[in-house]
């Protein structure tokens, strides 16, 4: 009954700050509040396990069956009247740059709509499905000026993170004695070198969100982990203030982070749609793209050194991290 009577007292006090129109904010409070001396622990007196109505029993999903019986609607099953889809293509070596792109090639082609330069580094084309944008796009004649970083490869980098292991500018995280010193002089050595590859978030479902400009407002339809990114993506991509866009947050196929504060995917589908005014158009990148473009846990190496004594005591320890 306490907690019933507090509770009640609560919703009283805030029927009465609604009445008379006064509002303040938690961080106007936060000062004086922390003036105030908490109550005792052992004054406090906390539910009976035996009353617990939701703490400590078994609760179902209310999204479960949807995901079993394939109901449930995710970001790429969007589907709006006269929707167009788009397939993209970006340069395929990172910092690469669009020099030129023969759409006469596939203009002709079943239900493709048009061929779109995106930003300076991409090219998309917008059909009536998504099957005949990706076919048309990978029947397009396409230039790239791949820049420096195409002579860039796996080689090369793995050579400059082997550098690393050796390099005389390293930040010493912990250094406890001198482990260089004793390793040298111990009566065993052993040493290895580690590595870890870029590895992809590889999400079940592509990156994908769906557009549609109609004069000053802007609307998407995507998978985020972040709506105010993605709201702010799309509207500075749409050149359109805050209050006039609207995101729609459906569920992920996977996240893992790849759906966050990077709103690369967003940012394309604004800036395809602003090519067909007025018509919602869903971009959805190929597996393919998807993986080219991921941002990728980093690589790196480790050589790991130790000096032993003759009996295998280990007497110093040196690691050594490149990434």
């Amino acid at each position: 009954m306490e907690g019933s009577r507090e509770r009640a007292h609560g919703l009283r006090r805030r029927d009465h700050a609604a009445a008379s129109g006064r509002k303040t904010t938690y961080g106007k409070v936060a000062a004086a509040a922390a003036k105030l001396t908490p109550p005792d622990p052992k004054s406090i007196k906390l539910k009976d396990a035996k009353d617990w109505k939701i703490a400590g029993k078994p609760l179902k999903r209310l999204d479960t069956a949807d995901k079993l019986n394939g109901s449930k609607v995710y970001a790429i099953d969007v589907k709006l009247p006269g929707m167009l889809l788009a397939a993209i293509r970006k340069s395929p070596v990172h910092g690469g740059k669009l020099s030129s792109y023969d759409d006469a090639k596939v203009t002709g082609m079943p239900g493709v709509k048009g061929v779109v330069k995106v930003h300076d580094n991409a090219v998309a084309v917008v059909a009536d499905s998504w099957w005949r944008a990706k076919t048309a796009l990978e029947a397009l004649p396409v230039v790239w000026d791949e820049g420096a970083n195409a002579s860039q490869s796996s080689a090369t980098i793995a050579e400059r993170l082997k550098e690393g292991l050796t390099a005389d500018d390293a930040f010493a995280d912990t250094n406890n004695g001198d482990a260089l010193k004793v390793i040298a002089g111990a009566p065993k050595k052993v040493e290895a070198v580690y590595s870890t590859p870029f590895l992809s978030h590889a999400t079940m479902e592509p990156m994908n969100c769906t557009a549609m400009i109609k004069g000053d407002k802007v609307e998407v339809w995507t998978a985020t982990q972040s709506a105010e990114g993605s709201l702010a993506a799309a509207c500075e991509e749409a050149g359109v203030p805050l209050a006039n866009g609207e995101v729609h947050k459906l569920d992920l196929g996977g996240g893992f982070g790849r759906r966050g504060g990077t709103q690369d995917y967003t940012r394309q589908a604004v800036a395809i749609a602003k090519q067909f005014p007025g018509i919602p158009v869903k971009l959805i990148w190929s597996r393919e793209e998807d993986q080219a473009h991921d941002f990728y846990r980093p690589i790196s190496q480790c050589r790991m050194s130790a000096g032993l004594d003759d009996s295998g005591k280990l007497l110093g320890l040196h690691i050594r991290v490149s990434g």
